[in-house]
Order: C-alpha cells, then structure tokens, then sequence
C-alpha cells in the first residue's frame, strides 16, 4: 500500500534517531522500495513486511525478506504480543475502513516502550483549505469508488487515490493515544503534486513546517 509518490526526507530524518532495532515490521510495504531505505535507515536486523497484495509479498519473499499477506482492515498481524521493535505504516491508514485495527495491532505487537511512525496525508493542509474554501473537494480524498467526479486546481487530470479516511494532526494523534501510545513527534512533509507549478511547491516546503498546514502528517508514536 506504500506510495512511492511521497518525499521521504522527513521520515529518514526521523528514523535515523531510532536505535536498537532488532525486529523491524513495515505495513503495507508495496515493492518494498520505501521498506529497504527506511530499515536501513534504523539498522534493523530482522526485517518483515506485510501487505494484501499478493504481488507484494511474492516480490518481497524474492527478495529475501520475511512476508505474510495480511488484511489489516479485518486481520489479526501473524506474530506473537511484544514482538517487534519497530513498525511503520506509510501512506496506509488512510486507505483502510477500520484503521483502529491496524492501530491495535501495532499497539499489540510493539515491545513497550518501541515505536511506531505513521504517515499519512492532512486533510487540513493549506492546500486543501483553500480548496474547500472555493467548493473543492480535498485532495487525497473522493466520493465515488468508480468515477473521477473532479479535476481540482493544480491537476492535470481527476484522481482516484483509494483513500477512505483523512486525518487532522490532532485525531490522529488522539486514536493513537487512546490505543496506548504516547506521541512523541508530530512532524508535516511536502508532497510531490504540490511541485507541478513552482509556487505551490516553494510554499508548500515553507508551510510543511508547521504540521497542521503541512500536506503530509508523519508521527512517531512510543509504546507506553
């Protein structure tokens, strides 16, 4: 489920902090191309993935790295309580109909005190105000499953993203914590189709400093 269409400078900044890793699980690892850069960045020794695409996971046992096909709408994750010392879940939880799911499910597989870094993109970017501002729909979000009703300002065409919910910094912060985390970074990232005109990706690396502005939520999460 990972997308390749994010940056991800803020997030191996964050990792790069992380120490001690010995088992390391990423969530909806797509290829694997992000999963290979983000293990590397937190030295883990033992890395698994999982992901429902059963292209996914061959890919990934080809590679050599420990891979289950795992629904995490509805599916418990295949591993023991306090097993990993690290998971991450990047531009997942807002495809998912049931993130509280994937959010327990980390919360039970994770050592206490291990922690968990989610990404996903903010429904109150100051892109997306302004959107909704001139009757747009947000962007990273849609109302039909089978048409592209909209081509909002900055697209070169309608997209279908598959997102199910958004988030604000603030809930997402929240459902984290009342599963049993303590958040411990809130950070913002640009996002690439901000980059299509120039000024809207020169304000979009500006802005991405301030988090609930920002196009891109990523928080790290300790296990309490």
């Amino acid at each position: 489920m990972s997308s390749p269409h994010v940056h991800l400078h803020k997030v191996l900044e964050i990792l790069r902090e992380i120490d001690g890793v010995e088992k390391y699980l990423d969530i909806g690892c797509g290829d694997c191309t992000l999963t290979s850069k983000m293990a590397r960045a937190v030295n883990a020794k033992q890395v698994h993935v999982v992901d429902l695409d059963e292209f996914c996971i061959e890919h990934a046992r080809y590679e050599g790295t420990e891979a289950e096909r795992v629904d995490i709408n509805t599916q418990s994750l295949p591993y023991p309580d306090n097993y990993f010392d690290f998971i991450t879940a990047i531009e997942v939880i807002e495809h998912l109909y049931n993130p509280n799911n994937l959010v327990e499910e980390t919360q039970r597989c994770l050592k206490r005190g291990a922690h968990t870094l989610v990404a996903t993109p903010n429904l109150t970017s100051w892109i997306n105000r302004i959107l909704v501002l001139f009757g747009y729909l947000p962007f990273h979000y849609e109302v039909s499953t089978r048409h592209d009703l909209e081509k909002r300002p900055f697209q070169r065409k309608p997209n279908s993203y598959g997102h199910i919910r958004l988030f604000t910094a603030k809930t997402l912060c929240r459902l984290l914590e009342v599963n049993g985390f303590e958040v411990v970074r809130i950070s913002g990232e640009s996002l690439p189709y901000t980059e299509r005109l120039r000024i809207t990706g020169l304000i979009d690396r500006i802005l991405s400093v301030r988090p609930t502005l920002a196009s891109d939520l990523i928080i790290l999460a300790k296990k309490v």
